[in-house]
């Protein structure tokens, strides 16, 4: 992979341009000295540094995925090492991270629609996709072996293990011609919890409810979020006794705490009645 260097690529981006699930992604990682962007029309990712003072050089530089697709979301693992990026196209490209330089490592079709939500967890040594084409995807870290496939609107599942890998054309042939047959439902998020039982969880804005699954695609608990079309900066985190719980804001100006698994309401905080959480 090349990587191009620029004074100013600021002014390349392409502000007219308009991702139909999610806003453009930013990763800042190497104690927020170093920050990612991606939402470029033609698939590039924008690398630039953040230095601490005034004295500090600052570098640019432009790194091109080698296709032409837009990248809508991203997300980083916690070591720094792997960069999982899911493309307008339904492509997950998986980069080595090392400071500035990223080298791809793999590219996965295992999608046919818009990559909507990534959620990697450490624990688990797992990572999840979620598309536009109704599939949630998860695969293990680091083979890149995918291991489950959930979909959202008939809950079918299939399955793959080390013993019994998928085929991965005839997999994608099934997951094509299913998406052919039904209208699907999508996750607009996506979060992987590993405590205190491993579990998926999806918000599905079109519908306002959470679900979680367990790890074998079994629907776990579905809840309503009444008032809510929307989540804004997720976070999943750990309390005292290293139970996972997710913390977001919304669209009507408050912030909300829930539980893994069975994503019950623990807190709602009012910060603003007239103003959406970003």
């Amino acid at each position: 992979q090349k990587i191009f260097y620029f004074e100013n690529t600021s002014t390349m981006y392409v502000a007219s341009y308009q991702l139909s699930s999610i806003e453009v992604p930013i990763i800042i990682y190497n104690n927020n000295k170093i920050i990612l962007k991606g939402g470029f029309w033609d698939g590039r990712i924008e690398i630039n540094s953040l230095p601490s003072d005034s004295k500090e050089e600052t570098i640019s530089s432009m790194v091109f995925s080698g296709y032409d697709h837009p990248i809508v979301c991203m997300k980083m693992t916690k070591d720094e090492k792997l960069l999982i990026c899911g493309t307008k196209v339904g492509s997950v490209i998986v980069y080595n991270v090392n400071g500035y330089n990223l080298e791809v490592n793999d590219i996965i079709y295992s999608h046919s629609d818009e990559i909507t939500s990534i959620s990697i967890d450490d624990n688990l040594n797992m990572f999840a996709t979620a598309s536009i084409d109704g599939y949630i995807n998860l695969y293990i870290l680091p083979s890149l072996q995918l291991v489950r496939v959930i979909h959202i609107s008939s809950l079918k599942q299939k399955i793959g293990n080390n013993n019994n890998n998928i085929n991965k054309n005839q997999f994608e042939e099934e997951i094509f011609q299913e998406y052919k047959e039904e209208k699907c439902l999508y996750a607009d998020n996506i979060f992987l919890s590993s405590s205190p039982l491993a579990c998926i969880a999806i918000f599905i804005s079109s519908k306002r409810v959470f679900r979680s699954y367990s790890m074998n695609g079994e629907l776990i608990k579905e809840v309503e979020e009444k008032e809510v079309s929307k989540i804004n900066s997720p976070i999943v985190f750990k309390n005292m006794n290293f139970f996972d719980y997710l913390i977001y804001g919304t669209n009507k100006g408050y912030i909300q705490i829930r539980s893994f698994p069975k994503m019950e309401l623990i807190n709602s905080i009012v910060v603003n009645d007239t103003c959406n959480i970003t």
